[in-house]
């Protein structure tokens, strides 16, 4: 049932499996320097974000129908045990397709010295509650294994990979839920059960006409009124627009209207 928590899921899996019970090309891809949400849990250097950042293609290229793939990474972990992701979208624009986690060295827990290895490994599948209705994904995977002493996977590696279908035109962002409330929450664990705090930067998927910075499918006056408005600034500028700003190195500048007039005229 979706209302059960994927932690408390996995926990039961544990259980029966009598382990330890804790939880413990086109794409443009920019730094992952986008918004930054608060610590969650204890104090800790470990981050979660979701690569690429930044992920636009001209709708010529991902029209209503299409396909793609993003990836959510975690950097300076120590003891990682348990992971739950919490992730949302535009319900409108995006449903999710695929949720994967594959049991090679660049997933974070599969490098687990557990001879029982992980929860994924065993099921074939990254256990998680999707809802396209809704527009999220709630995935959680852990170590398994009866050994006392074991502990988590400390460093930097990936957590899941996402597919997503296109359903219409736009753009939106990938949010990482770093509530600690609600539905399936975000939460890294430790070996002892306890959260590790962490950073987390969203993503941002757009399929708009480049230059089409209101979403009206053309790219006209419209949309150069709006650029003119927010020329010269940056991100943290209190009238900074994400979407006039097109080639999404924070600045809306020179090589943006220089961009904008190549484009300008077009219609999708």
């Amino acid at each position: 049932m979706r209302g059960i928590r994927l932690i408390s899921v996995v926990l039961l899996f544990s259980a029966i499996l009598m382990v330890s019970g804790v939880l413990a090309s086109g794409v443009v891809e920019v730094p992952l320097s986008n918004i930054v949400s608060p610590l969650v849990g204890q104090t800790s250097t470990a981050s979660v974000s979701v690569d690429p950042a930044y992920y636009f293609k001209d709708y010529t290229l991902q029209p209503v129908g299409s396909k793609f793939w993003v990836h959510v990474n975690i950097a300076s972990v120590t003891d990682l045990f348990t992971w739950q992701l919490n992730i949302t979208w535009n319900k409108a624009l995006l449903s999710a397709n695929n949720i994967l986690v594959a049991n090679n060295a660049s997933y974070i827990l599969s490098t687990t010295t557990s001879v029982d290895k992980t929860s994924s490994y065993q099921l074939g599948f990254v256990i998680n509650a999707t809802d396209n209705v809704k527009g999220y994904t709630g995935a959680s995977e852990t170590i398994l294994d009866n050994r006392t002493g074991l502990t988590g996977v400390s460093g930097s590696g990936r957590l899941v990979s996402i597919q997503f279908n296109v359903l219409g035109y736009g753009s939106c962002d990938l949010v990482i839920s770093t509530s600690t409330t609600g539905n399936l929450p975000t939460k890294l664990l430790d070996s002892t059960g306890a959260n590790i705090g962490f950073t987390a930067t969203d993503g941002y998927f757009s399929n708009k006409a480049i230059g089409d910075i209101n979403g009206d499918r053309n790219v006209n006056s419209l949309d150069f009124g709006i650029f003119a408005k927010v020329y010269g600034t940056s991100v943290g500028s209190p009238n900074y627009n994400r979407e006039a700003d097109l080639n999404k190195d924070g600045n809306v500048n020179s090589l943006d209207f220089g961009i904008f007039a190549k484009n300008y005229g077009r219609s999708v």
